[in-house]
C-alpha cells in the first residue's frame, strides 16, 4: 500500500493569515474558495459559509478554515523540518506569538510556535 499526506486542515483566525502563515511559516496562498453553509454542516457540523485558503510550503500544503471560534488547547500539532527553523522562531517571537525553544540532551533545538487559535507547530532544523 502506498499512502501519502496531501494536506493538513486547520481552523484559523483570519488575523493570523499574513503574520503567522505567510511571514512566520513562510508560505503563500495558491487558491481559496468558500465552502457553502449546507456542505459545511453536512461535513463538519458547523452551520456557516466558511472561507478555505490553501497555503503552499516547501514539501507540504495547509488547508486553512477561517473560523473565528477558538478551540480549547490540546496536544495536536504539526511537525515540520526547515532550514529556517530559528528564523521562524524569531519572527514569531517578534510578532508576539507563543514560542518555546526546547533544548535536547544532544544540544539541538526544537522550536514550538502557536497561532492565536492554538494551532501548534513543532519546527525542527534540517
Amino acid at each position: 500500500m502506498n499512502n501519502s499526506l496531501l494536506h493538513v486542515g486547520l481552523q484559523i483566525s483570519e488575523k493570523d493569515l499574513v503574520p503567522f502563515y505567510e511571514l512566520v511559516l513562510q508560505g503563500y496562498s495558491n487558491r481559496s474558495f468558500v465552502l457553502p453553509k449546507d456542505q459545511c454542516e453536512e461535513i463538519f457540523s458547523i452551520s456557516q459559509d466558511t472561507k478555505i485558503i490553501y497555503m503552499m510550503y516547501e514539501g507540504f500544503e495547509l488547508e486553512l478554515f477561517v473560523y473565528e471560534h477558538v478551540q480549547g488547547k490540546s496536544f495536536n500539532h504539526v511537525c515540520i523540518s526547515s532550514e529556517n527553523a530559528e528564523k521562524m522562531y524569531k519572527t514569531a517571537q517578534q510578532i508576539g506569538y507563543f514560542t518555546y525553544k526546547r533544548v535536547s540532551k544532544n544540544g539541538s533545538y526544537t522550536y514550538f510556535l502557536s497561532d492565536s487559535s492554538h494551532n501548534m507547530f513543532e519546527i525542527k532544523k534540517v
